[in-house]
């Protein structure tokens, strides 16, 4: 630490408003002392124990005449700290406008640039029957939280601007998720809000977007999670991990059950099935 004992002790008498407001009154010129001491609500010895700390610190000069003691300021008392205040100005000043500028980047940054969750997975039907199941409140039910939470309620208005909300309980735990669908393209796209109850700030819309690509007979599905609480993002990450894999499973067992009825309906209905 570097000591300068004249500028402490300059700040030191500057740190008081009664002694600020002596120098200013002295800017004008010289005064006496009783003068100086009449508009403050204080004994005379009190105003003279600041003027001492005044004169120890070099800011005034007292001169004795006859009876009276004037004071008038020190030619130059202030220079040194005004160039130290000078210093830390040109010091500080480029770099707290560079923090400005970086932190106002940040906030403008397009969303692209923000801290994201992408899921990925290969699924067992059409893009259009995935579509499907993201907006039926039954599918919702079997695969939407990780096991083993399970939504107890599912609303879901699935037009452009319309809401949905999941109530859902995690053994004694539960919670509430809202959103806003953003964007609907039947058998592309939906893009959502998502909020949740138990966050931090409960109003934060982070954002979620599905897309959906046709690949053969199946769905390469990309889920993509932005603009998360950043303590959310290992949560959601895992949480929507476990949900791409049992949406996986739910589709399977679907398709198993509709080939299953298939086959049985053929069977049925084909010549010679009967016992001759």
């Amino acid at each position: 630490m570097i000591e300068h004992p004249a500028l402490d002790a300059t700040y030191a008498a500057l740190a008081d408003p009664v002694r600020r407001a002596i120098l200013v009154a002295l800017r004008d010129g010289e005064a006496r002392i009783t003068d100086l001491a009449a508009p403050f609500p204080m004994t005379f010895a009190g105003v003279s124990r600041h003027v001492g700390v005044l004169e120890k610190a070099g800011l005034v000069t007292r001169e004795k005449r006859g009876r009276e003691h004037w004071l008038h300021l020190t030619p130059g008392a202030l220079d040194d700290a005004r160039e130290w205040m000078v210093e830390q100005a040109e010091f500080w000043a480029p770099r707290l406008d560079a923090l400005t500028t970086r932190l106002q980047r940040k906030a403008q940054q397009p969303m692209s640039e923000a801290p994201r969750i992408t899921i990925t997975r290969r699924l067992p039907a059409t893009p259009a029957e995935v579509y499907a199941e993201w907006l039926d409140p039954e599918g919702l039910r079997e695969w939407m939280c990780p096991h083993p939470a399970r939504p107890t309620d599912v609303a879901v208005d699935p037009v452009e601007g319309g809401s949905f909300r999941f109530d859902i309980s995690d053994g004694p735990a539960t919670m509430v998720v809202t959103g806003r669908y953003l964007a609907l393209e039947p058998g592309q796209l939906i893009k959502f809000t998502w909020s949740c109850d138990t966050w931090a700030d409960p109003a934060v819309e982070s954002v979620v977007t599905i897309s959906l690509i046709a690949h053969g007979d199946d769905c390469d599905m990309t889920l993509t999670h932005e603009r998360l609480p950043a303590g959310q993002i290992p949560n959601h990450r895992s949480g929507w991990t476990a949900i791409a894999e049992q949406l996986g499973a739910w589709l399977t067992e679907r398709a198993d059950t509709a080939g299953r009825y298939r086959w049985s309906a053929a069977g049925a209905g084909s010549p010679g099935s009967s016992p001759s």
